[in-house]
């Protein structure tokens, strides 16, 4: 079963400090600070679990998707799903008499019985056997992205991340919308 890791952005902060903007372009103007931020967070995520799970970063970020705000809705999400991920993708070390080791989160794991094999299809995995007998036998699997976001190393650090990312593109899309209203978006 997938699981979900759902990180939010509070506004109350921002919107008790500002409360001058007009209702419709203070909305338009926190809806874009807001997509910004959970921009901001998938990339921090990404840096942070991506070397922890000795993945590329897009296969972390493809694991992440961002639930926009709108005008309408202030609420910006980074939400992440998925399953575990297959054990052949964390370049596991193969040897024939020690079996299959792989590195994950700075703590290394052997299975002793595993194997490399390549299946139906051209599929290749890492695989284990279920009994005595030849076969059946199982792929591995390692953890999942969401179940690396939720430990208390890598959560906290996005959550700050976008705390600060917050204001300063609010702060950003309110000078842009500033420029662009009295005529300085173009540059020279």
């Amino acid at each position: 079963m997938p699981l979900e890791v759902r990180v939010e952005v509070d506004t109350a902060p921002l919107l008790a400090l500002l409360d001058t903007l007009r209702q419709p372009t203070f909305n338009e103007v926190a809806a874009l600070a807001l997509n910004d931020t959970a921009k901001n967070a998938q990339v921090e995520a990404a840096q942070q679990i991506a070397p922890m799970m000795g993945l590329p970063s897009r296969v972390v970020k493809q694991a992440m998707t961002i639930q926009p705000a709108r005008p309408d809705h202030l609420s910006a999400a980074l939400v992440t799903r998925g399953k575990a991920i297959k054990m052949i993708e964390f370049r596991p070390r193969v040897s024939r008499t020690q079996g299959v080791s792989i590195r994950v989160a700075g703590k290394t794991e052997t299975y002793r019985h595993a194997f490399k094999a390549t299946v139906r299809h051209g599929h290749e995995g890492i695989f284990e056997r279920r009994g005595r007998a030849r076969l059946p036998i199982r792929e591995l699997y390692g953890p999942s992205v969401p179940g690396i976001m939720k430990r208390t190393d890598v959560l906290p650090v996005v959550l700050d991340t976008m705390g600060v990312r917050l204001v300063a593109n609010f702060m950003r899309q309110v000078d842009r919308r500033a420029r662009r209203e009295a005529g300085l978006h173009r540059r020279p």
